[in-house]
């Protein structure tokens, strides 16, 4: 039975990515030397298509957003040549080019989606992309499903690993921005055959001056690495556990530190 290695990160929010922590994530790949690079969603932060206000301090457009995207896409394509590379939208994505992004004038559509913009498209070609953000959205990879997620509740991991993860295996999302350990559902004092774990994000939540009023403690900056045995691509059932994996982390927003360097690092200068 052949087994396969992963590499499963999300919440990028270009051009709002931590640059320490893209640094940090290229490197994991080219020493984890994945045989597939998942990226779990929101890789554009979206800002075309926010119900948000506009914070002036917010000095980009749908241009940096579309470039960011493929600087990033090229780098993965550098780190992992071999890799099958997979990007699940997001609701961030969903915003700026959703088949419901309504958000955005009907006249501007074409040219918020990805495909829109020539370096995006050239450096995801050969990617597998799904587009659409779906709550219940998932690629599977044996007993591995990855999808972005929706829910924020501290249930809302369980509930989402029961409804669309496998038995006897691991769901791994990214939405909450909470990074989360690999760890095993229980119910009262019954412990499930289901795991999940969370990537966390990869951006620099300064930036993110829409949160400001929401608590970003539990944030964090990570990545779920591991391998499964199984015959390919596509969903497996098994009565028994065939995968390994671990979350690592760059840094936690409580700490205010870089984990990787020990160095303590600023919030961005308003």
């Amino acid at each position: 039975m052949p087994s396969f290695r992963f590499l499963a990160f999300g919440c990028s929010h270009a051009p709002l990515t931590h640059a320490g922590y893209w640094e940090w994530l290229i490197r994991k790949i080219e020493w984890f030397k994945p045989d597939y690079v998942v990226n779990c969603g929101d890789w554009y932060e979206g800002l075309a298509g926010t119900r948000h206000a506009k914070d002036p301090r917010h000095d980009w457009d749908l241009f940096d957003e579309h470039r960011a995207v493929a600087e990033q896409a090229t780098a993965i394509n550098f780190a992992a040549p071999n890799a099958t590379k997979v990007w699940i939208s997001g609701n961030h994505d969903d915003n700026a080019f959703g088949i419901h992004a309504d958000r955005i004038p009907s006249d501007l559509r074409r040219v918020s989606h990805w495909q829109s913009n020539e370096a995006v498209q050239s450096s995801l070609a050969g990617w597998i992309i799904k587009d659409r953000y779906r709550h219940g959205e998932r690629y599977y990879l044996g007993q591995i499903s990855f999808g972005h997620g929706c829910p924020v509740t501290d249930a809302s991991a369980k509930d989402e690993c029961y409804l669309y993860g496998v038995p006897y295996g691991l769901d791994i999302r990214s939405h909450t921005h909470r990074p989360e350990p690999v760890t095993q559902c229980r119910e009262r004092k019954v412990i499930l055959p289901y795991w999940y774990a969370n990537t966390g994000t990869g951006a620099d939540w300064d930036r993110m001056y829409y949160m400001d009023r929401q608590s970003k403690a539990l944030w964090g900056r990570g990545c779920v690495i591991g391998e499964v045995s199984c015959r390919g691509e596509g969903r497996e059932v098994r009565a028994t556990k065939n995968w390994s994996a671990e979350t690592l982390i760059h840094s936690w927003a409580h700490q205010n530190r870089d984990l990787v360097t020990g160095c303590t690092w600023a919030p961005a200068q308003t």
